[in-house]
């Protein structure tokens, strides 16, 4: 059953991902992955609250964390992508925008791996 959630979770979260690209392409343009920047932004606060919650309450099924989070947030987050849009954009000489692009990566997103890890353990304590 578990195998069968993080499936689902995963091709749910693949088509998430998907969607954030093409949105963020026809909203803001081509010239920065800002669909890929905001599917791991989206992904990492949404884990930090699943684990405080699971933390708080310990009352998740084992089928809909793995859902959530091995599924639906491993396939929406996309660090391959990440990496492969950095460095094409370091291939291309856009040095600058590689390094805030990878910078602001890493940075907000542990920011708001902590945000929302934070925010679910003070709602449920």
């Amino acid at each position: 059953m578990i195998v069968i959630a993080v499936a689902v979770g995963g091709a749910i979260g693949s088509v998430a991902r998907y969607g954030l690209s093409v949105w963020s392409h026809r909203l803001l343009g081509g010239s920065f992955p800002f669909g890929t920047l905001a599917a791991n932004l989206i992904g990492c606060l949404s884990l930090g609250i699943i684990i405080g919650i699971v933390e708080q309450r310990g009352d998740l099924p084992p089928a809909t964390r793995s859902f959530i989070t091995t599924g639906f947030l491993a396939g929406m987050t996309t660090y391959s992508t990440f990496i492969y849009d950095a460095s094409t954009m370091a291939r291309d000489g856009e040095t600058v925008k590689a390094i805030f692009y990878f910078g602001a990566s890493l940075a907000v997103s542990i920011a708001l791996f902590a945000v929302g890890l934070t925010s679910a353990r003070s709602v449920l304590r």
